[in-house]
This record gives C-alpha cells, structure tokens and sequence, in this order.
C-alpha cells in the first residue's frame, strides 16, 4: 500500500511537471519549432522535386538526341 503522503507529494509532483508543460513560454518554443520543421520539409520536399524536374529535363534532351542520331544512322544506311 502506498503511503498517502507520499502519493499525494507524487501528485503534486505530477502537477508541477504538467503545469510546467502549460506554460505559454514551453508551448510556443514547442510550436516554433514544430513550424520550421515543417517548413525545412516542404523546403526540401520542394528541392527534391525540383531537382526531379531538371533530371526529367535532362533526360528528355539526351533522348531526343538519341533518336535524333539513330535517325541520321539509319538515313546514312539508305543513302
């Protein structure tokens, strides 16, 4: 059985923390960084698409190229 003194030091212990957690100070420090964690994601999120679209780009180019080139190839077997 708990001590009723003890469990009530525990209690108010408990209270202590939680009002400490309430506080205004803790609460916006929390929700700041909460906000630019959110905003370095999408900041990299945005990079990484991005980055994506140039791939895609790049891609696109060297493909055309290809065909491009296997087209005067098999022009030049014809001429």
């Amino acid at each position: 059985m708990v001590d009723p003194g003890k469990q009530n030091k525990q209690d108010s212990s408990q209270e202590n923390i939680l009002a400490g957690l309430m506080d205004s100070d803790i609460l916006e420090n929390v929700s700041d960084l909460a906000s630019s964690a959110l905003n370095s994601g999408k900041e990299t999120s945005d990079s990484i698409s991005d980055s994506a679209s140039e791939i895609a780009e790049s891609v696109g180019k060297i493909a055309e190229g290809a065909v491009e080139h296997v087209g005067d190839f098999i022009s030049g077997l014809f001429d």
